[in-house]
């Protein structure tokens, strides 16, 4: 347990530093919007090409299964003509 104390007060300290560095620093009016509009320029791209990964794998399982779906009674009937 003593180490999860430490690891708790570690956190507690660099979390007042955090507050400590925010409070120096002043933002204008305009810091804040630039600040939102970079990270979704810098985020959007990411998620975006991770939900279109997503979407690929999906299609590429669906479009196996159904493609072998649509197989299927074709081999039935070539292995009951033979």
């Amino acid at each position: 347990m003593s180490k999860l104390k430490r690891w708790v007060k570690r956190l507690k300290d660099e979390d007042k530093d955090l507050v400590e560095a925010a409070e120096k620093e002043n933002f204008d009016k305009k810091d804040i919007p630039a600040l939102i509009l970079a990270a979704l320029i810098t985020l959007f791209p990411v998620v975006l090409a991770v939900l279109a990964l997503l979407v690929l794998i999906i299609w590429f399982i669906f479009d196996f299964l159904l493609g072998m779906a649509a197989h299927v009674p074709i081999v039935l009937l070539i292995v009951n003509l033979a």
